[in-house]
């Protein structure tokens, strides 16, 4: 974006706020779902936060990552219930 982002969380919709995941300079990383959200959104929010645009970078989760993911999150899981 144009301009620092560091508070542009306390600006996105409420709904936005979990899909951030990290401010950076002037850099935003958010977490989307495919079918749960939609990037027009997230630009809108962005733009009614003051801020320009002026590079966009997406990327798809590969499978080790989401295999990652679903393994780390059933040990989690585990861990919980046999407490």
């Amino acid at each position: 974006v144009d301009k620092p982002a560091d508070d542009l969380k306390t600006q996105l919709p409420e709904k936005l706020q979990p899909q951030l995941l990290e401010t950076q300079d002037n850099c935003l990383t958010f977490r989307l779902h495919k079918k749960e959200h939609q990037i027009g959104d997230v630009l809108n929010a962005v733009r009614d936060a003051g801020l320009n645009i002026i590079d966009l970078n997406t990327e798809e989760t590969g499978l080790e990552e989401v295999f990652l993911g679903l393994t780390d999150a059933q040990l989690h899981v585990g861990k919980e219930t046999v407490k």
